[in-house]
């Protein structure tokens, strides 16, 4: 009987961070997809169908035209998807 890897999806317009958190999860043996927007993670979302979704929610993109995808939007647009992964969701706030 052949065990099925747990596939993660990372979406971070932060490269270092989008890096690092694939390599983290890919050591601890998950398969991972990365995208560095909303828009490429709604796609690879749709296409990979991971069982995770690891997602900045303040990627840019609320402020642009329909079609274009940031953090929020793509939470809400997936987890409207009747096969929506389990999602994290990540926010980061400047230091004062």
């Amino acid at each position: 009987m052949s065990r099925v890897k747990i596939s993660v999806l990372v979406v971070d317009d932060e490269l270092l961070i989008r890096k690092s958190l694939g390599k983290v999860l890919r050591a601890s043996g998950y398969a991972v997809e990365l995208a560095s927007t909303g828009a490429e993670g709604l796609e690879k979302a749709a296409d990979v169908r991971p069982h995770v979704m690891i997602l900045d929610m303040r990627l840019p993109g609320h402020r642009r035209p329909l079609g274009a995808a940031g953090g929020y939007a793509s939470s809400t647009r997936c987890s409207r998807s009747s096969s929506s992964p389990h999602s994290a969701t990540c926010s980061r706030r400047s230091m004062p």
